[in-house]
């Protein structure tokens, strides 16, 4: 091995926050966001990295919970008379390529219905939902694609702590949609796949295709979103991040 090669180990191996991790784009992790109590509806989820934060607000603001994953706390979305959501202060719209990385936990597996129809996000170009899951147990993902693609309905029970991951790349047959949960590869598109964000406001546990009318269930412990598809070597710093911090075994 070249001393250039030592080097950039080294470099990676020092990394011990998302933010020493190359292409870094923005990450959040709720148990760090201060001035906070027990119960407490969030106001702002702020970005540990680029300032790039999430907002909340009044009745659809979701709320702080102490010691639940590993001791630490996480965001608890709870759609009922009113959808729970953070805003993007910026969103990820001018990415060519990324990798994202969710630690969450579904409140049921399929969703229930009723204002809860598992709309994680609308980060999509395809203009439809996507959904962790949906009410038939399914994920319909379009995470930074155009394509909307219907990944499956993994063994793995949604209403537990997972590691969901996702990487969109390219553009047409030499593009790649790939979605993996704790580290496990569960959907890669046959097809290609075009990189894409569509336009509007963007959220995280709602969405502006349905006007707000459908929402998310459950709890959120990290986001990361990467600039790029990481290299073996990375995603293998960010896993064992995200294993150390909240005591899980993603791969």
């Amino acid at each position: 091995m070249g001393t250039g090669q030592q080097a950039l180990l080294m470099g990676a191996a020092s990394a011990t926050t998302p933010s020493g991790i190359p292409n870094i784009w923005e990450w959040w992790e709720p148990s760090r966001q201060g001035g906070l109590s027990n119960n407490d509806p969030f106001s702002t989820l702020t970005g540990q990295a680029n300032g790039r934060d999430l907002t909340a607000s009044g009745s659809s603001a979701p709320i702080y919970n102490t010691n639940i994953l590993n001791s630490l706390a996480v965001a608890t979305l709870t759609p009922t008379t009113n959808i729970k959501y953070f805003v993007f202060s910026v969103a990820p719209t001018s990415l060519t390529a990324t990798q994202a990385f969710f630690v969450l936990k579904a409140a049921s597996d399929p969703a229930s219905g009723t204002h809860n129809e598992g709309v994680l996000h609308d980060l999509s170009g395809s203009g439809s939902n996507s959904h962790y899951p949906y009410t038939d147990g399914t994920i319909y993902d379009g995470f930074g694609s155009a394509t909307r693609s219907t990944v499956g309905d993994p063994t793995p029970s949604l209403a537990a702590w997972r590691v969901y991951e996702v990487v969109s790349t390219g553009t047409g047959p030499s593009g790649n949609f790939i979605a993996r949960l704790d580290g496990t590869q569960i959907f890669h598109s046959a097809t290609g796949n075009t990189v894409g964000w569509g336009g509007g406001t963007k959220h995280i546990g709602a969405s502006n295709y349905d006007s707000l009318a459908a929402g998310w269930s459950g709890q959120i412990a990290g986001m990361y979103f990467y600039s790029a598809e990481l290299s073996a070597g990375n995603r293998t710093l960010q896993i064992n991040y995200i294993n150390t911090r909240f005591g899980l075994s993603s791969s």
